[in-house]
């Protein structure tokens, strides 16, 4: 296995109860990271935990509010009591509300500015501070999203945090880079789950859309995230920061590919 530079580092990883972020956790603990996984509720990220450990890593869940200052100062000082410095970090929490703008509640609005956006300033606002102060290194990747490229009908909030995350990462890279803290942006495109590939099923818009703009003609899985991820937080990516990088088959290249009947 290639030498990451990864052994024994601790990773923060917000939103790794499923999906990329529990992918992320195993990958990296694969590399000998430690995990810490940051959820609202911390049981929902023991699946996670027991997988990390039935292959031999460390991984412990802590309950974490993203949107909430407090508390994810209070999560991050256990982080650290309990598995050491932290070095990376990945707030992965996020969640969508779709519907036509006009139609949209307000309050769907906000929610999904307050995990997607606040909720990724807050997390890596926090390990920045503790990370400065030690006079460490440190790597972020943010999640982006192809929705970080262009607009998404019915997805206006949801586009407005993705587009936002890509010019938080570029500006805290400035911030931080000569502090020694990295901060890159995966930007995944469709990833298969059993709820994306039931809805995208029965209304045919993997065949009709984007099956025939995807230069590798499938899905993510969400291993192919996570090793995108772990790239970055890997020292083999240690002359890298405020770069955007699609991880989405080549989805993003053919927006303006023709389709043929």
């Amino acid at each position: 296995m290639a030498e990451f530079g990864l052994e024994g580092r601790v990773v923060v990883i917000s939103g790794g109860a499923g999906g990329i972020g529990s992918a992320t956790a195993i990958e990296l603990a694969q590399h000998g990271a430690k995990i810490a996984l940051l959820d609202l509720r911390a049981e929902e990220s023991k699946h996670t935990v027991e997988e990390v450990e039935a292959a031999g890593g460390v991984a412990k869940a802590f309950a974490a509010d993203v949107t909430n200052e407090e508390s994810v100062q209070n999560a991050l000082n256990a982080v650290e009591t309990e598995l050491g410095p932290i070095y990376g970090v990945v707030p992965a929490a996020g969640i969508t509300r779709p519907a036509r703008a006009d139609q949209m509640p307000f309050e769907d609005f906000k929610a999904i500015i307050d995990v997607n956006l606040t909720g990724t300033w807050l997390v890596a606002r926090a390990a920045a501070q503790r990370i400065i102060a030690r006079g460490d290194s440190g790597s972020m990747v943010l999640i982006g999203s192809i929705d970080s490229l262009g607009g998404h009908e019915g997805r206006s909030n949801y586009a407005a945090t993705k587009h936002g995350v890509v010019g938080m990462a570029k500006s805290l890279a400035l911030d931080w880079g000569r502090l020694g803290i990295r901060v890159n942006v995966v930007c995944p495109g469709p990833v298969e789950t059993p709820m994306l590939l039931n809805v995208f099923s029965q209304s045919g818009i993997l065949d009709k859309l984007f099956y025939p703009r995807m230069p590798i003609g499938r899905l993510a899985k969400p291993a192919d995230e996570a090793r995108a991820i772990t790239y970055f937080l890997s020292d083999y990516s240690d002359y890298i920061t405020g770069a955007v990088m699609p991880v989405d088959g080549g989805l993003a290249t053919g927006f303006l590919s023709q389709i043929e009947d």
